[in-house]
């Protein structure tokens, strides 16, 4: 019994003496005010300094040097991307391509809008009849070989214009393609 009430002592006058400080009269534990609840949001602010571009330097970063240099523990730091930046490569893919049939009344559509980038498809549909695309005005380099049926033709806008298709074999079927 003695001997527990001179743990019991020993044990608070330690904590009195780590709570009150060392002999610098600084805390002996580290002051922890800065640190951030697992819950509390984090700010774009809150991992990139004031004189920063916004952008960090992530290069030869290990996870002793991010324990070293942040004030909040590892697990609880948040990346929040600042813009998304989309490659050539990522839009080429995101193009796409409309199909157009030649029947035997025309085109289907006969009137198309399409962004800059996306590809055209015709395709002969007809049973015995022969088809052609040909481009006029802003479009003259829209030209294909004479399609049998169920042969196909793809072309692909790179630039904003408004393009009349005409079927080289009927001339009266004709379609406007507006590409934005």
């Amino acid at each position: 019994m003695v001997l527990s009430f001179i743990l019991i002592t020993l044990f608070l006058a330690g904590c009195e003496k780590i709570s009150s400080g060392n002999q610098d009269g600084e805390g002996i534990l580290p002051d922890t005010s800065d640190i951030k609840e697992i819950n509390d949001p984090v700010e774009p602010s809150d991992l990139v300094g004031e004189e920063s571009s916004g952008v960090a330097d992530v290069t030869n970063v290990t996870n002793d040097s991010l324990q070293n240099n942040l004030s909040l523990p590892l697990e609880e730091v948040a990346i929040v991307p600042s813009e998304t930046i989309v490659s050539q490569t990522a839009l080429e893919t995101m193009a796409k391509v409309h199909t157009v049939e030649f029947n035997q009344s025309g085109f289907v559509p006969t009137k198309l809008t399409i962004k800059v980038g996306d590809s055209i498809l015709w395709k002969n549909s007809r049973d015995k009849v022969k088809a052609m695309v040909l481009g006029s005005q802003a479009c003259a380099k829209v030209k294909s070989e004479i399609l049998n049926p169920g042969q196909t033709f793809q072309w692909t806008f790179t630039e904003p214009l408004r393009c009349p298709i005409v079927d080289g074999i009927y001339v009266t079927a004709v379609m406007n393609i507006v590409v934005e």
